[in-house]
């Protein structure tokens, strides 16, 4: 029978609680843990979440619990990532938390030059960059935030640039001191199962104080065609939770002091076009061809949501960049043969570029 590894842990370094929520995730998940249990840093807890994964992922989970004496797991029904992530926190005994996709890795000294930030910047929260992977390199993404510290009257400009899309809210490049979760209560949204990392950034930032931007990339994200629905079925519940999640975002900014700091139409023009262009985006992770005839259906489905219209009146297209303005000009004028050379316009040029970075449809 195969040992488990005990990990002797140094007094002077905090605990960090890695929180990782699975899902028929088998193919990547090894490469994942394996990431985890080498880091440099090794005084940490490691919250496995298998959020009732059908594939073998719960198997492999055990695997690595009897190998390394920090990991546990937490079995659950099927509830979603953002569920996932929250039996994590209420799992998490460390000073610091840090989240990790099951699918992706992260850099052999992450951990260590992460807890490194935290200290020498006495920051509530850091936030890292991160690699593009795909099936033939390794990219590093588009910094679009500038770097540095962000005190307390800097932070409102930096949610702003957030919000108006500069860089991505993926809650896996940072790592948030716990007691600032829990004592702000801040939790990931259940209720849409997209943009809650959007959420989750702007109830992490309110609360702090002092936040750290790096420009060191230290995460790996690997692209993963399988996640990348080509259904319209599937299709149309993304943009029916982007919708949700805009909502939810608009009213969070409107009942706090950021009002006055956020444009919200623009904000709401920027969701407008994510839900214009998500069948480009799913058919570049999964290398899918766009048909016409699956536009109409996509279209006129979407334009069918109960709360679109809301969305068009309060989004300030003028502030969309003319490309983007000419995709959601089609949506909401019923021209999918416009909408369909956009999509296959945007898909030859980024193909073109070589540009990566399109985790936030999958």
């Amino acid at each position: 029978m195969e040992q488990p590894i005990l990990r002797s842990i140094q007094s002077d370094n905090e605990l960090v609680s890695i929180i990782v929520p699975i899902y028929n995730s088998a193919r990547y998940l090894e490469k994942c843990l394996n990431s985890i249990i080498s880091q440099t840093y090794i005084n940490t807890e490691i919250i496995l979440i298998d959020d009732g994964s059908t594939d073998g992922s719960a198997a492999i989970c055990k695997k690595y619990a009897r190998r390394d004496n920090r990991i546990s797991v937490v079995y659950t029904e099927n509830n979603g990532v953002s569920s996932a992530r929250n039996t994590g926190i209420s799992k998490a005994k460390g000073k610091y938390i840090n989240f990790l996709d099951a699918d992706d890795w992260i850099e052999k000294d992450a951990l260590t030059k992460m807890v490194s930030m935290m200290k020498n910047n006495s920051a509530d929260c850091i936030r890292v960059h991160y690699f593009v992977d795909s099936i033939k390199q390794s990219l590093i993404a588009r910094q679009g935030l500038s770097t540095g510290m962000y005190s307390k009257n800097k932070i409102p400009s930096l949610i702003n640039d957030l919000l108006l899309a500069k860089d991505n809210c993926y809650c896996f490049l940072l790592m948030v001191r716990a007691d600032l979760i829990r004592n702000n209560n801040i939790l990931f949204p259940t209720e849409v199962s997209m943009m809650e990392d959007v959420l989750f950034y702007i109830d992490v930032l309110s609360a702090a104080d002092q936040i750290f931007i790096s420009s060191l990339p230290l995460y790996h994200y690997v692209q993963n065609a399988n996640s990348a629905s080509r259904s319209i079925s599937k299709l149309l519940d993304n943009a029916s939770s982007t919708l949700s999640a805009s909502n939810l975002i608009a009213a969070k900014i409107s009942g706090s002091s950021l009002n006055t700091l956020v444009d919200i139409g623009k904000v709401r023009a920027i969701h407008l076009s994510l839900i214009a262009s998500r069948p480009l985006n799913v058919a570049l992770l999964s290398q899918s061809s766009l048909k016409l005839k699956d536009i109409k259906v996509y279209m006129q489905s979407v334009m069918q949501l109960e709360g679109i219209h809301m969305l068009v009146k309060e989004a300030d297209l003028s502030s969309l960049q003319p490309y983007l303005r000419y995709s959601v000009t089609c949506l909401i004028n019923d021209s999918p043969i416009g909408l369909l050379f956009w999509l296959k316009l945007r898909m030859f040029v980024v193909r073109l570029r070589k540009v990566k970075d399109y985790k936030f449809a999958a």
